[in-house]
């Protein structure tokens, strides 16, 4: 074997062997997880009766989101979409759920959800594929980023 091939080779096994056994959990990913998704689903809820409150909480400082109406920041986010005078989320469910730990205080939550609601006044409802960027800040999980790919928009 040729000698880059050899040390590819060592280092591939070394990752292999540092990786975590993710079949167990640990108490404290236990518990991460769980709170994480207690936040994700307590951040639809605060659409849902549009608590500005709690969202301003849970959104990390440059918190934004991207979507098919572009990008927005926390701030816009409170005066738009679901939080837009005339727009209302009556309902929501999501399917496909991952939570994915990037590191010990980063985690990425990924699913395509349902949702019915009233846009401009008008009756709004369709699927997307959803994901969310966490940080754990000073002992606290925060919302750093969302993203949404509407179905609708991608001819689906």
């Amino acid at each position: 074997m040729n000698r880059k091939l050899l040390i590819l080779l060592a280092f591939a096994g070394t990752l292999g062997a540092a990786a975590p056994d993710h079949g167990e959990q640990s108490s404290a990913e236990a518990s991460d997880r769980k709170t994480l998704i207690d936040l994700e689903r307590g951040n639809w809820d605060a659409f849902k009766q549009k608590d500005t409150t709690f969202l301003k909480q849970m959104w990390a400082s440059g918190y934004f989101d991207f979507g098919s109406d572009g990008r927005v920041t926390g701030p816009e986010s409170l005066k738009t979409g679901w939080m837009a005078p005339g727009s209302r989320l009556l309902e929501f469910s999501w399917t496909d759920f991952q939570l994915k730990f990037i590191s010990a205080d980063v985690a990425l939550l990924t699913y395509r959800g349902k949702y019915r609601g009233v846009t401009d006044a008008k009756p709004d409802e369709g699927e997307a594929y959803y994901s969310s960027l966490y940080r754990k800040q000073n002992g606290k999980w925060l919302m750093v980023f969302t993203q949404d790919s509407n179905l609708k928009c991608a001819g689906m």
